[in-house]
């Protein structure tokens, strides 16, 4: 596992008079994510705008791809996501569960 290239969703703990301390909430190899895909499969053409607003507010190097049902189209998504438990979340209560995975 030496020279290998890790990305690190965490939350950075700053006390006054200590050093500060980094934690993880996710830890995953580069490798694994520049191969997967995170999809987003819209219900209603309507919600795109808001959807990708969610995106792009989470920037990071997966490809988004999203099906539009109502149109029956794929999008891909010129700029990538950092597919944290965050993004989940925050997807998952504006669409439901089962709408967002990441392959």
């Amino acid at each position: 596992m030496a020279d290998q290239v890790i990305v690190i969703d965490a939350q950075v703990s700053l006390r006054e008079d200590e050093d500060a301390v980094l934690i993880a909430n996710n830890i995953r190899f580069y490798e694994e994510l520049a191969a997967q895909t995170f999809w987003v499969k819209l219900q209603n053409s309507e919600d795109m705008g808001q959807i990708i607003n969610i995106l792009q507010s989470h920037p990071g190097d997966t490809q988004v791809k999203i099906y539009d049902e109502m149109q029956k189209k794929r999008f891909v998504l010129e700029n990538g996501v950092n597919p944290s438990p965050a993004l989940f979340r925050s997807l998952s209560q504006r669409l439901g569960d089962g709408f967002v995975k990441l392959v």
